[in-house]
């Protein structure tokens, strides 16, 4: 209950700043929380009296914790279109496919001390080498990133990265020693020097939970084939750990307290090579209540030891409640704990052996806990997934216990290095070669992203659990009540009603899109290379009838392919063409498609007219239209008399997906309808 409200308090924190909302009005939850108080004291005297209030301070206190944490990151303390001189410590040092980049903490801006962390993208020749734990100087103009943008909360505000900056050949390096730094450099530099550069990133990976140095390619199928999470250090590398403590302790027998501070201290120690991450906190702390419990004769509960977990966290760092790795962590293990037991159980009177049972019901378990988030996170869950969690984990196990011994010997000895990594890898390499030939993105499943589908999937999975002591009767009415309530939910969002136009527009820093649904089907407008997965999968509109591409010949190239349409459509300006296998390119000024009249006035600007009522797209720097009912335009509209306008990333205007996140509208009887609360932020 405690882990459960500060969560509820930090999300109404989150709802504060995101809207707009006085703090002050956090307070209200007082005077209810009195009554609720007053009441509880008079039937059930003082105990309940003291846990509701301290259930209320909980909450109250995640509300306005939050609500600070992102205010405080919004507030800026330095002039950003100024040139200014930046000293601070190596972090992280990483790249993406657009370069190397850095991480920064204890920055001083002009010799005065600043709050948070900046990233700072190095150019091909930034200056003098630089590695974590080096402290940096140079001259740059920082930027300052928003704590919200396209109505999500940045991820860089969980990590406290509040500025971005630039660093073009003028940077100056000081060594300086950082024990986990030092040792995650040295492991970096065995692998990545006696094996070629992609399996030594996957490797890397797996040691120390560093995904960076991977390929796009290689970590997408990863996720597709389910099984990305061994590159979270999480309870399955924590538990090897653990397991090779005891395996060296085992000859020297020392007594329980001195056993459990080694083991203790140990994990806590590799969880600081690993940067902290949160899996690596959560698995920790888990595990340091199993072992505390174990010392004083107590039971140990797996859910209040998760919950205790969670709790510590989000009160160290309340923003994680938002990070996809800290909510993925907590709803595997959630998941592990409901659903494992029965599934064992369940296994075994059919005389399944127990250790296929047991791994088959943390496989599975795993799963049921983490698909809604993987869903509306990433857009899809791993059709095969469950397969490979029971094939893979177990083997993965028995070689991480491999690499990890061979990675720290060669580290240690490195003559030995040239010898021992390629022969701990070798295994691993004719592992990947398979998972990563096989191509598992043709499994995936798609189409239950929503929010609202997380959330009355979670209600029925408790439901369903034996964690809730419910009659058998009451039991089986309100489950079946919840799978009816997700299956007309899905429905609803699956299909339009008849007559009736569903709009919704979405953004990224990549471009923007509008879903058009009716009775008849379903339109994607797309603009530029956006990458439409999440918001196709929200939107329950995985499968489409159509996709009209608005840009210049470069975005119509850059159509994304894995998209379930067979019919492009594009501006009738560029030459006839079929670039693609899975597609067929129409290269038409106006036509109709599932009930809907279209009309291309250039290569990027759209005419949309349903039941009377016609709606503007337009993703150029000019708006050719005059008037309409609803304007949706990537630049600020003055030229064209509309009632409704919609910006895709234009910030500080009314109705932008920017400030807003997703919008949607309808049109019902020749009339249009903004759905939703929009906030004035």
């Amino acid at each position: 209950m405690i882990a459960c409200l500060l969560a509820l308090g930090i999300l109404a924190g989150f709802i504060f700043a995101f809207y707009g909302f006085e703090i002050l009005y956090g307070l209200i939850v007082i005077p209810f929380a009195a009554i609720i108080i007053i009441i509880l004291f008079l039937l059930h005297k003082t105990a309940p009296l003291v846990i509701t209030i301290i259930l209320t301070a909980v909450f109250t206190g995640g509300l306005f914790y939050a609500y600070f944490a992102i205010q405080s990151y919004d507030t800026d303390e330095i002039k950003t279109t100024e040139t200014v001189f930046i000293s601070a410590t190596v972090l992280e040092k990483s790249q993406t496919d657009y370069g190397e980049y850095i991480i920064l903490e204890n920055v001083k801006v002009n010799g005065k001390s600043i709050r948070g962390k900046v990233q700072a993208n190095l150019s091909s020749s930034y200056g003098e080498f630089c590695d974590v734990g080096y402290k940096v100087e140079f001259y740059s103009a920082l930027q300052k990133y928003d704590a919200f943008n396209y109505g999500n909360l940045n991820y860089l505000v969980q990590e406290d990265i509040r500025y971005r900056c630039s660093v073009y050949g003028d940077l100056k390096s000081d060594y300086r020693f950082s024990l986990f730094a030092a040792i995650r450099t040295a492991i970096r530099q065995t692998l990545f020097e006696n094996v070629d550069r992609d399996t030594a990133a996957i490797c890397y990976a797996m040691l120390i939970g560093d995904t960076t140095y991977m390929s796009d390619e290689a970590l997408d199928n990863f996720r597709y084939g389910g099984i990305a999470h061994i590159f979270a250090v999480s309870g399955l590398h924590i538990g090897i750990i653990f397991l090779i403590i005891g395996l060296i302790l085992k000859p020297i027998k020392p007594n329980k307290y001195v056993s459990a501070a080694i083991r203790i201290g140990l994990i806590i120690f590799y969880s600081g090579i690993c940067g902290f991450t949160v899996s690596s906190v959560r698995a920790v702390i888990m595990c340091t209540v199993s072992i505390i419990a174990g010392l004083i004769y107590c039971k140990n509960d797996s859910l209040n030891s998760l919950a205790t977990s969670a709790f510590l966290i989000l009160l160290i760092k309340p923003l994680s409640l938002f990070s996809v790795g800290f909510q993925l962590s907590i709803c595997a293990v959630g998941g592990i704990n409901i659903f494992s037991r029965q599934i064992n159980n369940l296994l075994k009177k059919v005389r399944v052996p127990q250790k296929i049972s047991s791994s088959v019901g943390t496989a599975v378990g795993a799963q049921l806990g983490t698909m809604p988030i993987m869903l509306s996170s990433f857009g899809y869950v791993s059709g095969v997934g469950l397969l490979l969690n029971i094939v893979f984990v177990p083997v993965i196990s028995i070689l991480f216990i491999l690499l990890f011994g061979g990675t720290i010997i060669s580290a240690i000895v490195p003559l030995i290095a040239t010898f021992v990594v390629p022969t701990v890898v070798l295994p691993i390499q004719a592992l990947l070669s398979f998972l990563l030939s096989t191509g598992f993105d043709s499994a995936v499943v798609t189409g239950l992203g929503s929010v609202w589908f997380a959330v009355i999937y979670f209600v029925l999975i408790f439901i369903i659990s034996d964690k809730i002591n419910l009659t058998a009767v009451f039991r089986l009415i309100s489950s079946s009540t919840m799978i009816i309530v997700l299956s007309l939910y899905v429905v609803f969002m699956t299909f339009a009603p008849f007559n009736t136009l569903n709009i919704s527009i979405s953004a990224n820093n990549f471009g923007g899109s509008v879903i058009l649904k009716s009775s008849q089907g379903t339109v994607l407008v797309t603009t530029d290379t956006m990458n439409n997965a999440k918001f196709l999968n929200e939107n329950y509109s995985v499968f489409l009838d159509g996709v009209i591409v608005l840009g210049n010949e470069e975005c119509v190239l850059d159509y994304d392919q894995s998209l379930r349409c067979s019919n492009v459509y594009v501006s009738n300006l560029y030459f006839p063409a079929q670039p693609f296998k899975t597609a067929v390119v129409h290269y038409e000024k106006d036509f109709k498609l599932c009930g809907i009249n279209f009309e291309f006035v250039d290569g990027y600007s759209l005419i949309v007219e349903y039941n009377g009522v016609s709606i503007c797209i337009c993703a150029g720097e000019t708006i050719p239209f005059t008037k309409c009912d609803l304007l949706i335009s990537k630049y600020a509209n003055t030229v064209c008399n509309t009632k409704q306008n919609v910006y895709f990333s234009l910030k500080g205007y009314k109705n932008n997906v920017y400030d807003c996140g997703n919008i949607n509208y309808s049109v019902n009887d020749g009339k249009l309808y903004l759905n939703g609360i929009i906030p004035n932020r």
